[in-house]
């Protein structure tokens, strides 16, 4: 089985999974949130957040690399400053 969520109501990681007439549920040890374990694992908007970020966060890298190419003999020294200004915006490379 992949590895359960938080719950997503209150974020807590202490769950439980219980099997009722050949049906499984998912419950939250904290707030008792309980839901089908299909359900519980089912993230719609966070999953199309996580799309629209990778795709602006690319959409970064890619204006910064066509940046420091115009730059020509100067593209080393404008990679640096953009990568310090976008660095807040961009994740780390490693990430």
């Amino acid at each position: 089985m992949t590895e359960l969520k938080a719950c997503p109501f209150c974020g807590v990681n202490d769950v439980k999974t219980m099997t009722i007439a050949d049906t499984r549920y998912i419950e939250c040890n904290h707030c008792q949130c309980q839901m089908f374990v299909e359900q519980w694992q089912k993230r719609p908007l966070e999953e199309a957040l996580q799309k629209r970020l990778d795709e602006q966060t690319e959409a970064i890298r890619k204006a910064r690399d066509e940046i420091a190419d115009m730059c020509g003999n100067g593209a080393m020294f404008a990679g640096r400053v953009l990568d310090e200004y976008l660095g807040d915006y961009l994740p780390k490379e490693d990430e």
